[in-house]
């Protein structure tokens, strides 16, 4: 599995984006990616992709797509669907171009850094050029990485620390899982937001592809920096919290179940995950709220409900705490009426109920769906030119 070096200290340039929606049996049309990078993000159903690089020298290799996972295509490829879907489909695609290599600190295999022809580049992008790539094993593998830039980086994450090695570099790997998808969508979904509006400047959308690629480093490399380390004691605390969440949960039940002092359980709990336990079951009633926010119709009383709250009063405070908006704004600036995925994270204890009404709803949108512009996967031209090279 390769692994991407993006910089971000140098433009980030947005091409084009949207989401795609199709029911079974369509397949992915051949494309050639020159210059641009592509992301993909699966939300629903799984699809299989044929990626080779341009050159012929490298063989064909197969991706696939499934719910919560990223996918890293590089410049100089063609990709195409292997065979017809089974199953309904959707998935959000962003296409950029940027500054980039390939990386050696961030993975086992002897990868060859590739310096960029753009590394001294105009800001201009009708003058910048761009360097090749190469894919490679696509399977959802972790490395223990033992480069000292990689050692020194998963440890000021588990600190919560500033990270210098990696300050101005995305770090992305050709295919993995994501870990938090509310957070993924909401950036993802705010770039899509813009897009779809008129801007004077194109910066904003370059910009905002930016925070949605720190976004997914900041995933990665969190999963690598656990992966790193021996389990926490805490783990099987966070994992019975998802599955017993309530409006009345608080730090003495949790210490209560477990058997343990309530002061030690905080002080073990803050030392492990860098949040007190109270404030954990905090920002997960708030991250169940936004994505109840995003991907719902549901009154505010009624979210306050099904996010675990007391009373909307209470919620309502809380919630422009944490996230400097109230609920409504919240919900105005993030959701998408016009984008049919009743996606919530798996990893949010959404309540079952909300669950089966979503996975209900989608039946009645999905044949409007394909008759966006969404569903014209890459045939929609490009807001901006891509330079020759």
């Amino acid at each position: 599995m390769t692994t991407y070096e993006i910089a971000i200290d140098k433009p980030v340039y947005y091409y084009i984006a949207g989401e795609f929606t199709s029911e079974p049996g369509w397949t992915h049309a051949r494309y050639e990616h020159e210059d641009d990078f592509e992301l993909i993000i699966g939300l629903s159903g799984h699809f299989d992709l044929a990626v080779r690089h341009l050159s012929g020298n490298h063989g064909e290799q197969r991706l696939r797509v499934s719910p919560s996972t990223c996918l890293l295509l590089p410049p100089r490829i063609v990709v195409q669907g292997a065979e017809r879907t089974g199953e309904s489909v959707d998935f959000i695609w962003i296409h950029f171009l940027a500054d980039w290599h390939t990386s050696e600190r961030f993975q086992n295999n002897s990868v060859h850094s590739r310096p960029s022809a753009i590394a001294n580049r105009p800001a201009d992008p009708k003058t910048r050029q761009h360097g090749n790539g190469q894919t490679d094993d696509a399977a959802n593998i972790i490395h223990t990485a033992t480069h000292p830039d990689a050692a020194r980086t998963f440890q000021c994450i588990r600190q919560r620390e500033y990270c210098p090695d990696v300050n101005n570099t995305v770090v992305l790997p050709s295919r993995f899982i994501v870990q938090n998808m509310n957070r993924i969508l909401l950036a993802a979904r705010n770039l899509l937001s813009v897009t779809n509006s008129y801007r004077y400047s194109q910066r904003e959308n370059d910009f905002l592809t930016s925070c949605l690629l720190i976004e997914l480093s900041d995933d990665y490399l969190s999963t690598l920096a656990n992966a790193t380390t021996s389990e926490r004691r805490t783990a099987p605390i966070t994992a019975w919290i998802h599955t017993n969440m309530s409006s009345s949960l608080s730090v003495i039940d949790v210490a209560s179940h477990f058997m343990l002092n309530p002061d030690y359980l905080t002080r073990l709990f803050k030392r492990e995950n860098g949040v007190t336990l109270r404030d954990y079951i905090v920002s997960l009633r708030i991250e169940t709220a936004k994505a109840l926010l995003v991907r719902t119709d549901l009154p505010i009383p009624m979210v306050a409900r099904y996010a675990y709250f007391n009373d909307a009063r209470n919620f309502m405070k809380q919630f422009k705490k944490h996230t400097s908006l109230t609920p409504t704004n919240y919900r105005k600036t993030f959701a998408q009426p016009h984008i049919n995925t009743p996606f919530i994270d798996v990893e949010l204890p959404v309540p079952h109920e909300i669950s089966v009404m979503l996975r209900e709803g989608r039946k009645d949108r999905t044949s409007q769906a394909n008759t966006d512009a969404t569903a014209r996967h890459h045939r929609t031209p490009p807001c901006r030119e891509v330079p020759t090279v």
